[in-house]
């Protein structure tokens, strides 16, 4: 028996608002904040990324701190990109479809779509009004 998509998202958090998720620790987060006389204390556990990956940072640019070796291979795409040029960084990367294809400042999963082929591509590119990363599909059963 299937589970009807709205009892699915309730009992999963990951598709909450994200103030609803976020609520149950405000509390908490005023009494540390106060605690330690700032508001942003938590953002010195990544101090090498823009507020310390709390909200807003650029996927690229934490990428840009990992070696290579790590990463999956991944083209970074400008917002209004010609998609010619696209194709050719796919091509130079050897990038093939399936591919992920995600904004390169987002939040929570909005905007993430797995595309099948190029026509899928186009058709995110062109609702695209943001810089994105394409990143190979992983291969391992969680992605």
């Amino acid at each position: 028996m299937r589970i009807p998509l709205f009892l699915f998202k309730i009992f999963k958090y990951e598709y909450w608002p994200w103030w609803l998720f976020y609520f149950p620790v405000l509390p908490y987060w005023v009494y540390l904040s106060l605690k330690n006389k700032s508001f942003a204390f938590f953002s010195v556990a990544n101090p090498g990324i823009n507020l310390g990956g709390f909200f807003g940072e650029s996927k690229s640019e934490i990428l840009s701190l990992i070696d290579k070796a790590y990463l999956p291979k991944s083209v970074s795409v400008l917002k209004n990109a010609n998609f010619t040029i696209i194709k050719k960084g796919l091509l130079d990367e050897g990038i093939n479809y399936p591919i992920i294809a995600k904004p390169d400042v987002g939040e929570r999963g909005n905007d993430v779509c797995k595309i099948n082929n190029e026509k899928d591509l186009i058709h995110y590119h062109a609702k695209a009004h943001f810089k994105y990363i394409i990143q190979e599909c992983g291969s391992y059963d969680l992605e």
